[in-house]
């Protein structure tokens, strides 16, 4: 029953890579993921302890959600890339594939250690949810990094403070709304709201991430 979950997000980062157009495929990135996702994950599993008080309310647990399974992964994914990286062209796609691969690894051994009974949200759900959750990171770096080519063709002198954020606001608005999302529906399945409520939102939220792209374009 636990297969789904632990191979969801590696099979997608696998269709992914043979679908790249990159000319090389970023192994280095996908194994610097995987690297930090093992040794991130090694770390919680070995210093951190898997009971969390429940609080019945949505703001607090899901303060604790985007931080430990957004926030601070991706900053630290982030800011490993960044000092450790010398070749910082296409930034934005490669630290898509460090996220990738981090995920693949994190979130599995984070499910598994942070839960006692695997429900139907655990093992169908939520790997659903954070496999769109990184497909979206993908559709929004492409975009965000052609807005920024566009841009640099432009002369910076004919360009007013306003026009240059402009063209960005939309994209990253849409980056945000992809990264905040599934910490709320976790919530949701934490404090036992109906399935039905759940579904609904799992599903549009995978249907927006993964076509965030072709949102982009038609705005």
């Amino acid at each position: 029953m636990k297969l789904f979950m632990i191979l969801a997000l590696p099979l997608s980062l696998v269709y992914t890579l043979t679908k790249s157009d990159e000319a090389a495929a970023p192994y280095a990135s996908v194994l610097t993921g995987l690297v930090l996702g093992a040794l991130y994950s090694f770390v919680e599993c070995m210093f951190t302890s898997s009971y969390y008080l429940i609080r019945y309310a949505f703001f607090p647990n899901y303060a604790f959600y985007l931080f430990f399974e957004v926030v601070l992964p991706c900053l630290f994914c982030t800011a490993f890339y960044l000092i450790f990286t010398k070749k910082h062209d296409k930034i934005l796609l490669s630290l898509y594939f460090v996220f990738a691969g981090f995920y693949a690894v994190y979130m599995p051994a984070r499910v598994i250690h942070r839960n006692e009974v695997f429900d139907w949200y655990l093992l169908f759900v939520k790997p659903l949810i954070y496999t769109a959750m990184v497909i979206g990171i993908k559709n929004t770096a492409l975009l965000l990094h052609k807005t920024a080519e566009d841009f640099a063709f432009c002369t910076p002198s004919a360009i007013s403070a306003k026009d240059r954020v402009k063209p960005f606001i939309f994209p990253v608005s849409v980056t945000l709304c992809v990264l905040i999302i599934p910490p709320a529906v976790d919530v949701m399945h934490l404090l036992n709201l109906p399935i039905w409520t759940i579904l609904p939102a799992a599903l549009v939220y995978c249907t927006f991430a993964v076509f965030a792209k072709k949102i982009l374009r038609r705005s």
